[in-house]
């Protein structure tokens, strides 16, 4: 087992500082009612308690520079689809070995690329379906690396172990229902636990674990308690979108369905 550090935030702070920086202009722009920074892809993907379109909005305000310079070195869309993947298991292997901020802080760097891949491709006329594909499927190993690397790390320990089972097939069940519901015809993007909040709720419990950890009774301290309470909340909060989903695409084709009949 590694041992777990807090050394790894201070690569992952000035991102951290930079993002905080540009949310408080925003904000400031907002108070004076100036023109705010609008990217119409964020706003159509709404928000949740988690992310919120102010958030949302400033996130893709801040990475347009480094857009434009990927697009600009004609970086090709599947690469960092391969690469966001790619990081996301060494950010399970870390986590697994107990090096879990290291981890944190390498997952949420490899999940950033994935808002980059999409973007560039619809830059550069480079979206094809392939891509596409690609893309969706190892996000969803991503997330399976994510935790399965936590599963690892408490598999002694029985309500975390199977939290992250939980999480794992809950996350799955999210992602099934709206591609389900979009081949039948309807949206369904509903809920708190979208793959975007999934994947910050987990990094952000894992980058700050340590640190937090440290300010617990003695008793406490090295036994990741921070981290697996994030992992408890986010299997209950995923959970909770899962059945959410199911229960509105069941109603939304249901009522779609006597809608149909009725004007038979």
């Amino acid at each position: 087992m590694l041992e777990d550090s807090t050394w790894p935030l201070l690569l992952f702070s000035p991102v951290l500082i930079y993002f905080v920086l540009r949310l408080l202009y925003y904000f400031g722009l907002k108070l004076l009612e100036r023109e705010l920074p609008f990217d119409h892809e964020m706003h159509q993907r709404g928000q949740s308690m988690l992310l919120g379109q102010s958030v949302r909005q400033v996130y893709a305000w801040s990475l347009q520079p480094v857009v434009r310079v990927l697009a600009r070195a004609r970086v090709r869309p599947n690469t960092l689809t391969v690469l966001c993947f790619v990081l996301s298991a060494l950010a399970g292997v870390c986590i697994a070995l107990g090096a879990v901020t290291l981890g944190g802080v390498v997952g949420m760097l490899g999940s950033s690329l994935d808002y980059f891949d999409g973007r560039i491709a619809r830059l550069s006329n480079q979206t094809t379906r392939s891509g596409g594909f690609l893309d969706s499927t190892l996000d969803r190993y991503g997330e399976v690396a994510f935790l399965a690397g936590a599963g690892v790390l408490f598999r002694d320990s029985p309500l975390t172990l199977a939290a992250c089972m939980l999480a794992l097939g809950a996350s799955g069940i999210v992602s099934y229902t709206r591609a389900k519901a979009e081949s039948l015809g309807i949206e369904l993007k509903s809920g708190m636990m979208q793959r975007a909040e999934r994947v910050v709720l987990f990094c952000f419990g894992a980058c700050f674990s340590a640190p937090l950890d440290g300010l617990l009774p003695p008793a406490l301290q090295g036994r990741h308690v921070i981290f697996s309470s994030v992992l408890l909340l986010l299997a209950v909060l995923t959970t909770h979108t899962s059945v959410q989903r199911t229960a509105r695409g069941f109603a939304q084709l249901r009522r779609a369905e006597e809608q149909n009949n009725s004007d038979r």
